[in-house]
C-alpha cells in the first residue's frame, strides 16, 4: 500500500487510460488541422506564379479559403493544440512560413505540399507514463500505404492548466528509454521520458 501511495504521481488521482482516449479524440483532430496549415499552406496559393521576396527568400499569396486572415490568428489556434516547444520547433521553424502583405496572407514559396501518411488509432490508447505535468501516451497508429498497425507514442505537457501535444503527429517516436529506430529515416535515436523532438 505504501509503495502504491509514493507511486502515485505529486498531483493525486493519476489519469486513467479513458482519460488519455478522450485527450487524444478531443487534441489530434486539432493537431491534423495546424500540421496541414503548416505544412499544406502552399495548396492555398491563388497563383504560384504571383510572388514576392522576403528576408528569407519568396512567398506566394494564399487565396481566400484560407481558414485564417493574420499571422497572430495561426499562431494562436496553433498554440491552443501545441506546447510551446514543440510549435516553435516543429512548427515555426527558423524561417516565417507566413506573412502579411496587400491585406493578405502569403506562405513561404519552398512549404512543402504535406502529407500526413499515418493516422492514430485511439480506441485502444492507454497511459504509458505521467507525472504532474507530462504524459505519455500509447496508441497504435497505421501508415496509409499499408501494413500492420505499429505502436508508437504521443507526449502531452500541461501549459496554462491546458494538456497541449509536445510530439511530432507524422513522425511516431518510440517507447520511452529505449533505443528505436526512426520509422521513416532509420536513424537510431535514444528516448527518454523527457525527450522531444
Amino acid at each position: 500500500l505504501l509503495f502504491a501511495l509514493l507511486s502515485l504521481p505529486a498531483f493525486g488521482a493519476p489519469l486513467m487510460d479513458a482519460d488519455a482516449k478522450d485527450l487524444l479524440v478531443e487534441i489530434l483532430p486539432k493537431a491534423v488541422k495546424i500540421f496541414y496549415i503548416w505544412h499544406g499552406g502552399i495548396n492555398f496559393a491563388e497563383n504560384t506564379n504571383i510572388r514576392q521576396d522576403g528576408i528569407q527568400g519568396e512567398y506566394v499569396m494564399l487565396n481566400r479559403s484560407f481558414p485564417y486572415k493574420t499571422v497572430r490568428a495561426i499562431v494562436t489556434a496553433s498554440r491552443e493544440v501545441y506546447s510551446k516547444r514543440a510549435y516553435e520547433g516543429y512548427l515555426q521553424g527558423a524561417v516565417p512560413t507566413f506573412k502579411e502583405a496587400d491585406g493578405r496572407i502569403w506562405a513561404a514559396a519552398g512549404t512543402y505540399d504535406g502529407q500526413l501518411s499515418l493516422r492514430w488509432l485511439t480506441k485502444n490508447a492507454s497511459i504509458a507514463w505521467q507525472s504532474q505535468d507530462k504524459i505519455i501516451v500509447k496508441c497504435l497508429y497505421e501508415k496509409e500505404f499499408g501494413g500492420a498497425a505499429k505502436t508508437g507514442y504521443l507526449d502531452f505537457v500541461k501549459e496554462d492548466g491546458k494538456w497541449k501535444l509536445d510530439s511530432h503527429i507524422d513522425i511516431p517516436r518510440g517507447a520511452p528509454g529505449v533505443k528505436d529506430r526512426d520509422v521513416w529515416y532509420g536513424e537510431d535515436y535514444k528516448e527518454t521520458a523527457d525527450y522531444l523532438f
